[in-house]
């Protein structure tokens, strides 16, 4: 379990050796300083969660001057403040100015300890509203009803009660984080963070101190402690956004770090347990991927504990009217039926949508913006689409396929035809298919394919 970071200030230092005996040290990671001067550069560098400081500092100083300083540069931070008896109204005061409790001296390990778990509870509360209110939107809710959906939201509420890890697979487009989201909503994890990992993003030089978090100096650039990723989501859910790309060299920390529950930051000597639920996404078949020695075996069992399909929009284009009633709301336009034809609709119901649920997003927004105030009809609708993309409203060529086998046979002709002519010979060929040589040589027959053409 992750520490609470405490720095305690007086000018005594028995009174901080003091302090640091009453408090549980399987909660906190405590620092004390002993001058205002030496307080401030210590939570400089650490930013402290909570401070607990003395209100009369040496040399005229005061723990005000402290207070300001740290609400200041972080408002979240909370700030208690230690006061001899005949000085509550001072304590006071320093509670209008953004104090979050004060203690009269002398007080017991009791006393201490509910004013410094209301400050963790309260810190709690504070880190999850930050996540909710720059994560959750109206856009992490999942929209439809659909067959699908309705399966996948049932899995979503078994699935949540737990802790197993969790692999979502799909196509791009179609959702995966919201499903990661709606799992975290639906977990006694709701009200703490929420940490995307964009795995293709991780610079490889970089990958400890992102996941696992660095101290100060420990490598170049390093100018302050950073907290990594996992130690982030301590107590929420850790989210992996197309974990198949990433590289071996950190699916192997991954592992490492999924196996023992403990994390140690670069340039650190101290290790420490997380609880932090794990959530991965892959638009790759990861079977497929470990074939080709591109993604590790064991993180792959270690992560599938649940395996949950996000669902293309060609499985629920029903749908689809509710999909763009939602974006339109979200605009600020009109409600579906005002602002498309029917005919519109139901072109947006029949077309191919490759791009899924973020492609029909887009088109929503592009032809709104094109055709402002105006209710959008077939022909609107149809100008908002690459002319590329609309190959399926072209008249069928006369020499198309009759038949699904031969519309098949074609493709692996053209493909096959392809593959030999750019490889070196038929075993490189056969190695870039997939397939035996011996199979390779019989589906160039099968097919017709003139080799030595195709090579010369």
């Amino acid at each position: 379990m992750k520490k609470h970071t405490l720095l305690v200030v007086d000018d005594l230092k028995t009174a901080c050796e003091g302090v640091r005996q009453l408090i549980d040290e399987k909660l906190f990671e405590v620092d004390s300083a002993y001058t205002l001067e030496s307080a401030i550069a210590i939570w400089n560098e650490k930013k402290h969660e909570i401070v607990l400081t003395d209100l009369r500092m040496p040399a005229g100083q005061e723990g005000l001057d402290l207070l300001t300083h740290v609400k200041t540069h972080s408002p979240e931070t909370n700030v208690i403040i230690m006061t001899a008896s005949g000085e509550v109204s001072s304590a006071v005061h320093a509670m209008r100015l953004g104090a979050f409790d004060y203690l009269t001296k002398p007080f017991g390990a009791e006393e201490l300890a509910f004013r410094l778990d209301s400050a963790m509870k309260n810190m709690d509360l504070v880190n999850a509203n930050r996540y909710l209110t720059q994560e959750i939107s109206d856009e992490h809710f999942l929209i439809g009803n659909a067959p699908v959906m309705q399966a996948l939201k049932k899995t979503i509420s078994l699935v949540a009660r737990s802790d197993s890890r969790i692999l979502i697979t799909g196509r791009h487009g179609t959702g995966k984080e919201l499903i990661a989201w709606a799992i975290q909503k639906a977990s006694y994890r709701a009200s703490k963070p929420f940490v995307r990992v964009n795995c293709a993003a991780i610079a490889e030089t970089l990958i400890e101190a992102e996941l696992f978090g660095s101290e100060k100096g420990s490598y170049s650039g390093s100018n302050e402690r950073k907290s990594g990723k996992f130690e982030q989501a301590d107590g929420g859910t850790l989210f992996f956004d197309e974990i198949g790309d990433m590289s071996l060299s950190a699916q192997a920390k991954v592992l490492r770090v999924l196996e023992s529950g403990e994390i140690t930051p670069v340039g650190s000597s101290r290790t420490f347990t997380i609880d932090t639920r794990v959530i991965a996404a892959t638009n790759k078949d990861l079977y497929d991927e470990i074939r080709r020695q591109q993604f590790r075996e064991d993180l792959f069992y270690r992560l599938n504990t649940v395996v949950i399909k996000s669902p293309a929009l060609a499985d629920r284009t029903e749908d689809i009217p509710l999909l763009v009633d939602h974006f339109l709301t979200r605009m600020g336009r009109p409600a579906l039926n005002d602002s498309f034809t029917d005919e519109a609709v139901d072109y947006l119901q029949k077309r191919d949508w490759s791009g899924n649920v973020r492609e029909l997003k887009n088109v929503i927004e592009r032809v709104m913006l094109l055709n402002q105030n105006k209710r959008v009809d077939l022909e609107m609708l149809k100008d908002c689409f690459p002319q590329k993309e609309m190959a399926f409203d072209k008249e069928p060529e006369t020499d198309a396929a009759a038949t699904l086998r031969e519309a098949r046979d074609a493709f692996e002709k053209k493909f096959i035809s392809s593959i030999v002519a750019r490889s070196r010979n038929i075993s490189e060929a056969a190695k870039r298919l997939g397939i035996q040589r011996p199979t390779l040589y019989q589906k160039l027959k099968d097919l017709g394919i003139n080799i030595y053409r195709l090579t010369r």
